[in-house]
């Protein structure tokens, strides 16, 4: 598993398997993808596609490759030898990335997908986290979402929230505990959204599918201490 090189929060529940890269002191957290949604409840009035993510049967253009610095480390979201076989994500193949989301927030992140052997797909933001996920999609689990914050969640710069959606979702709207509600930046399978307070945090994920329905995944609470 990456490790987190220095003085970083955690909070709430487990990393995805394969792991998070986190650069100076940033707090993370993200669902993990094998085990029972770390979610409080998901209301739904509508399904997931369950086709395979399109961002990754499209056409690769110069643009989706990797950034050459950041290759190594995303290779090494395979997992080694202190995981069982069988919760690694498997060969991270980084010449079939596929650029989903660019010019992002204030660090103007760009938004990598890439699949592995194993059939899972990795998040990969620029100057950001890391990590890798199934891909599928149910009713219950209509979104996937992580959390990150640069300086520490509740002060200084905003807490973006980020994640994957299926196909048929056409808008993402996170809703947070001051009030607010940011539309996030949606394409290409990827969604990404920086709060507007930074001393906020998220209580929810609305997602709209295309034919109409929706489903709100309410995320749990983060205490910082």
């Amino acid at each position: 598993m990456k490790r987190i090189s220095r003085p970083s929060f955690v909070l709430g529940f487990a990393a995805a398997i394969g792991g998070l890269l986190a650069v100076g002191t940033v707090a993370l957290a993200r669902a993990h993808p094998t085990s029972r949604p770390a979610t409080r409840s998901v209301q739904a009035t509508g399904a997931p596609s369950s086709a395979p993510l399109a961002v990754l049967s499209r056409p690769r253009e110069a643009k989706d490759d990797l950034p050459a610095g950041l290759v190594a480390s995303v290779a090494d979201l395979a997992g080694g030898p202190e995981l069982a076989p069988e919760v690694r994500n498997g060969a991270v193949q980084t010449r079939a990335s596929h650029l989903a989301l660019s010019n992002l927030g204030a660090a103007k992140a760009s938004f990598y997908v890439v699949p592995t052997a194993k059939g899972r797909v990795c998040i990969v933001i620029t100057n950001g986290p890391q990590g890798c996920d199934d891909g599928h999609f149910t009713v219950a689990r209509p979104a996937t979402w992580g959390l990150t914050d640069a300086d520490g969640y509740r002060k200084g710069r905003p807490t973006s929230v980020d994640g994957l959606v299926p196909n048929n979702v056409d808008r993402v709207t996170v809703v947070d505990d001051k009030g607010g509600r940011t539309d996030a930046r949606l394409g290409n399978n990827a969604y990404y959204v920086e709060l507007a307070d930074g001393a906020a945090m998220p209580t929810s994920v609305f997602v709209h599918f295309a034919d109409g329905g929706s489903a709100t995944i309410d995320l749990p609470s983060i205490t910082v201490g």
